[in-house]
């Protein structure tokens, strides 16, 4: 009889307990359907791997008390029978260790994986997964509370392992190619995470065998042992401020959605401001913008600011050009009346090293939504989440086409109809209107990472918006899409394709202007449908065009005539087979809206 010390619970395709190298041992086996049904029949590993993980296991820690769960087979796998296979653990099976040599990196239901998991570990089981063997996030391996095994090609021996710190991924283990026991009386020739996780699972075995546990005791343990260590420091928390009562200044297009959706902001904002050589003085918000959602401001002279009145913050846009045309450091003034009247500052542009040390030397709060290479995730080695749900995209071919506004409605429309909305924004102010997160790559830039970097940042951000669990997610990106023309660096949309990249998203509605060619924006809609097999659902006409303001700094909008856009919507249909809509028509939001509904619901059939 063998002396049963550690239980442990191997969830994968099966057992083939026939074969030899079990030396006729019988481990209890249970297989699970979709219902949640737990029986012991059907429980035959049709693979092979499951009998080679279970033998590695047996091999090594012979004296445990192994128990096999059959949980996906040659034919069927679904991300809920692991799920409801946990779940039955946790109610019928005291167990020490779980190994879960699979990753699952769509699932329907993370939460739900998630929260069994931390009941687990609660109690006291460990839980060892297997990564995706392709290098993408999995689960539940990603999890905090689940020791995550990856593969490491430095690694030459089956018990050596490397250890990460604070990473998605706590081993890297053996990945060269093992001779281990298969279908009938047969041996397969195998590699990969799966088989690397079980060598930790024996390892962690035999620390609970004598007298380790809990997982933080087990983790560091395992560091001890490890033939290599990767370290590195914890990703630096985005500094926030909270915000009562601001004004905002100047009345600029980044500030026009902030004025035109008042009513969705979470900051109350009690005044708009700007300088008299613009235009804007004494103009009511409506005059310029048409269409407002919230209340319709006068537009005030920034020079007869009350500072003594009780706003406490400043919202700060971009001002370098204005400066520029005005001979007046306006950073330099806010930031020196801020600091004489004690006002906060929500600043999209990146302030000066001496604003900065003038701020923190005063104790001003101050935030701007910068990100640098201390945000990125570190030794994620390469591995990308995979976002379950629905993922919206807002692109377009040029600058200033209402793509953030667009963002916006859809976001305003979807939750007046009742669904949760995640919203990535790539306009400094998207966090003002309850945005999950944001990268800001629009005009003046504070994003200071690029390349893998990028496309890693974003995909963590596009995973915490999904582990709220959205209905949809809508995020939308800046400027052209593709390149204009060549000659010029500034034509080439590098930070926009890596936005796009991390983003994944499912479909795309693309924003485009009446005088665009229409190979242009062909060449745009074949490039989209290329990276992603996503689609490009609609396009929205823009009904302005940009016209030189001779007088002052910037540009002017110019409506276009109806009859115009008209049949520009009728060529795109003709040539181009899209549904076209134009932006300057209220009722397409709803029709753009439907379009979104439409077609995930087509894709769940």
């Amino acid at each position: 009889m063998r002396k049963q010390v550690t239980t442990i619970v191997i969830l994968d395709s099966g057992i083939n307990m026939k074969h030899p190298c079990f030396n006729g041992e019988s481990f209890p086996v249970f297989s699970i359907d979709s219902c949640g049904k737990v029986s012991k029949d059907n429980c035959d590993d049709e693979i092979g791997h499951g009998t080679a993980v279970s033998f590695i296991i047996y091999k090594n820690l012979s004296h445990a008390n192994i128990i096999c769960f059959k949980v996906f087979s040659e034919n069927s796998y679904d991300n809920s029978n692991l799920i409801l296979s946990l779940k039955y653990i946790y109610d019928n099976i005291p167990c020490d260790i779980i190994n879960i040599s699979l990753g699952v990196t769509y699932c329907n239901n993370l939460s739900a994986l998630r929260n069994i998991c931390t009941l687990l570990n609660d109690r006291g089981t460990v839980i060892v997964s297997a990564f995706d063997n392709l290098g993408i996030l999995s689960y539940p391996a990603a999890f905090a509370n689940v020791i995550g095994v990856d593969i490491s090609n430095s690694v030459n021996k089956l018990f050596d392992y490397e250890y990460v710190e604070n990473s998605n991924v706590n081993i890297r283990g053996y990945n060269k190619e093992q001779n281990l026991p298969w279908l009938d009386d047969g041996y397969s020739v195998v590699s990969g995470a799966s088989f690397a996780a079980p060598y930790v699972t024996v390892q962690i075995g035999k620390m609970i065998d004598s007298g380790i546990t809990g997982l933080e005791n087990i983790l560091q343990r395992l560091k001890i042992n490890a033939v290599a260590i990767y370290k590195c420091g914890a990703v630096s928390p985005h500094k926030r401020i909270t915000m009562n009562k601001a004004i905002a200044f100047p009345f600029n297009k980044e500030i026009h959605s902030m004025a035109r959706f008042s009513n969705i902001l979470n900051v109350n904002i009690v005044d708009f401001f700007d300088v008299k050589y613009v235009g804007n003085i004494k103009k009511k918000i409506s005059s310029i913008l048409g269409n407002i959602y919230g209340y319709d401001y006068e537009i005030k002279n920034y020079t007869n600011i009350d500072w003594e009145s009780d706003f406490d913050s400043v919202i700060l846009g971009h001002t370098t050009n204005l400066s520029r045309v005005i001979d007046i450091n306006l950073e330099n003034y806010f930031v020196d009346k801020c600091i004489e009247f004690g006002k906060k500052i929500y600043s999209f542009s990146l302030l000066s090293k001496d604003s900065v040390k003038k701020l923190d030397d005063n104790n001003i709060n101050w935030f701007c939504p910068c990100v640098t290479s201390a945000n990125v995730p570190q030794n994620t080695f390469g591995k990308l989440r995979k976002i379950s749900n629905p993922v919206v995209a807002i692109v377009g071919t040029s600058q200033r086409q209402g793509k953030f506004t667009l963002q916006l409605k859809l976001k305003m429309l979807f939750e007046q109809s009742g669904y949760i909305v995640g919203m990535l924004g790539t306009e400094p102010s998207s966090l003002l209107y309850g945005a999950d997160g944001v990268y800001p790559i629009g005009f003046d830039s504070t994003v200071e990472i690029s390349g893998y970097e990028a496309i890693i940042y974003v995909n963590s951000l596009m995973g915490e918006i999904e582990d709220k669990n959205p209905d949809l997610i809508i995020v939308g990106s800046q400027s052209q899409t593709v390149p204009v023309t060549d000659g010029w660096v500034g034509f080439y949309p590098i930070k926009q394709h890596e936005f796009l990249l991390g983003c994944a998203p499912d479909c795309y509605i693309l924003c485009v202007n009446v005088s665009d060619d229409i190979k242009y924006i062909e060449r745009t809609i074949n490039y989209l449908e290329s990276i992603f097999p996503s689609k490009v659902i609609c396009l929205a006409v823009f009904p302005f065009d940009a016209a030189n303001k001779w007088s002052v700094i910037g540009t002017t909008k110019v409506l276009v005539d109806n009859e115009i856009i008209k049949n520009k919507i009728e060529m795109i249909k003709k040539q181009l087979k899209k549904k076209v809509y134009s932006l300057g028509d209220e009722n397409s939001i709803y029709k753009i809206a439907n379009e979104c509904i439409k077609y995930f619901s087509e894709d769940d059939k």
